[in-house]
């Protein structure tokens, strides 16, 4: 399935584009019991995802499945390479004369910037092929990044999956930290350790707040409340659809360990051979 038609799928048979749909054909049959009856259910959809109490209560399962993770924590874990995913392409700058990458990719550039810079881990920039070079020159003209290595052929998360696993072990890198939105990290993770990635969640972006229901302010519709809805109904979405992809394949899910599962494990004969170290890793 091509990328134009996956944009399809997404703005005409999921929610929130769907409901628009459904109220346009309500609309057109308003004359009828069942056209009055569309239209009424798809407004009323409409003006529920537009709201903070379901936006956050779709949201936040998601969100809260990684934690955020300290320069600290990455020091002493096993990460020897930043993998930025991209996040959009808005076309070319006028005002930089150069290319645009969309508002939640510069989110995520901007925190892979303070990570590398905290801890001086090299980058990884995966996205396609005109957001992810004018990524890796903000990373290295803008943020003073100096290490960062290009995959301009992803289209997609399994994309952003293969690809970097290719080029990190090109590259000679182990375990990858990726670097993403929480609410996207859940398919991440699993699109990565799918892969054969040994790969560490580094979300960004948490909120990991819930409107509660008794507030009044949880009601009023809200176009960041439903963009938040959008988000997630296409995250369970496009996970639903990589496993069905992936069972269709026949492919047995075999998810690498985390660090902190193997933290947890009894540390073995000292037999196993030891993995390069930083310095040894990064490319000349």
């Amino acid at each position: 399935m091509n990328f134009e038609t996956i944009r399809v799928i997404d703005a005409l048979l999921l929610p929130p584009g769907l409901f628009f749909i459904l109220a346009l054909i309500g609309l057109l049959l308003a004359f009828t019991r069942f056209g009055r009856l569309l239209l009424f259910v798809s407004v009323i959809f409409l003006y529920l995802l537009s709201t903070p109490w379901l936006a956050s209560r779709l949201i936040s399962p998601l969100e809260q499945q990684y934690p955020a993770i300290t320069p600290g924590a990455l020091d002493t874990s096993n990460a020897d390479v930043l993998v930025l995913l991209g996040g959009g392409y808005f076309g070319e700058s006028v005002e930089y004369a150069d290319t645009a990458i969309g508002p939640y990719f510069a989110e995520r550039l901007r925190y892979t910037a303070w990570l590398a810079n905290q801890t001086g881990l090299p980058v990884i920039v995966s996205s396609g092929k005109s957001d992810a070079p004018a990524a890796a020159r903000i990373l290295e003209s803008q943020y003073g990044v100096e290490s960062v290595a290009v995959d301009d052929k992803s289209w997609n998360t399994l994309d952003n999956a293969a690809n970097t696993a290719e080029l990190a072990s090109q590259l000679g890198y182990d375990q990858v930290a990726v670097i993403t939105h929480g609410w996207h990290m859940p398919r991440a993770i699993w699109s990565f350790r799918k892969a054969g990635l040994d790969a560490l969640p580094a979300p960004m972006g948490l909120t990991h707040s819930i409107s509660e229901p008794d507030k009044i302010r949880s009601w009023y519709p809200y176009s960041i409340a439903l963009q938040r809805s959008d988000k997630a109904i296409h995250e369970y979405a496009g996970l639903m659809w990589y496993r069905f992809l992936a069972s269709r394949a026949g492919a047995v899910e075999q998810p690498v360990d985390t660090e902190a599962e193997r933290q947890e494990k009894p540390e073995g004969d000292g037999s196993e051979q030891q993995p390069l170290n930083r310095e040894q890793k990064r490319p000349s």
